[in-house]
């Protein structure tokens, strides 16, 4: 499915049939659309930033409606992506909106702020009074900002032998503390220094807060 409307008041469904169509319509065409609505809950310590870390959560709540003209019974909900709460429905009659009978909780993972989106489909499934199986698929899709920042800490070493005193031919050691301060993974780092060229590196891969 597509990017839908996630309002939590609103959903998306067939439209309504005329007296003539609905009595002329099987049971097997009664629809049960469910929509995925969503909100970002934070959990980590410390102010709401609004940017995405690892191991923060995204709450679902599913808003389902038997947008047919029959009563559906034993209504269940499945999403491969997370474990959801709540339900069967036993008895759903028409255009009578379920809000807050499924929901699931999802911990957003360091992978997924690497590719910038979380994307989520689940299907709701009920049968109809002749026995027949309805369901929709719907989606949600949920980007997550990618803030890029690096840091790097520059640490003289001076070898100015025993007196303390600096003279010509004595060194100084230099080491650099390169810090990933942003909420990405960062890959290939170099130094360069028009001082001295650095010895080492490149880092393959530095994980956000790593040093």
């Amino acid at each position: 499915a597509g990017r839908a409307d996630w309002s939590p008041r609103s959903w998306r469904g067939a439209p309504a049939a005329s007296a003539l169509q609905q009595r002329e319509e099987p049971p097997r065409r009664a629809l049960c659309p469910a929509e995925l609505g969503r909100r970002h809950r934070r959990e980590r310590q410390g102010p709401a930033d609004g940017v995405a870390q690892a191991g923060e959560h995204i709450f679902y709540f599913f808003l389902v409606v038997n947008t047919g003209n029959v009563t559906l019974q034993n209504v269940t909900l499945a999403d491969p992506m997370v474990s959801v709460t709540g339900g069967p429905v036993a008895v759903m009659p028409p255009d009578v909106p379920f809000h807050n009978v499924f929901y699931a909780d999802y911990m957003v993972t360091q992978a997924d702020i690497d590719s910038g989106v979380v994307v989520n489909t689940a299907t709701v499934t009920g049968l109809a009074p002749s026995g027949q199986p309805v369901f929709h698929t719907d989606d949600h899709i949920q980007p997550l900002d990618q803030v890029m920042f690096i840091d790097m800490e520059k640490i003289g070493e001076p070898h100015f032998g025993a007196d303390g005193i600096p003279q010509a031919g004595e060194t100084i050691s230099y080491t650099y503390l390169v810090t990933n301060t942003s909420n990405v993974t960062l890959t290939n780092i170099n130094i360069s220094d028009p001082l001295v060229p650095p010895s080492g590196g490149p880092i393959p891969l530095l994980l956000p807060g790593a040093a």
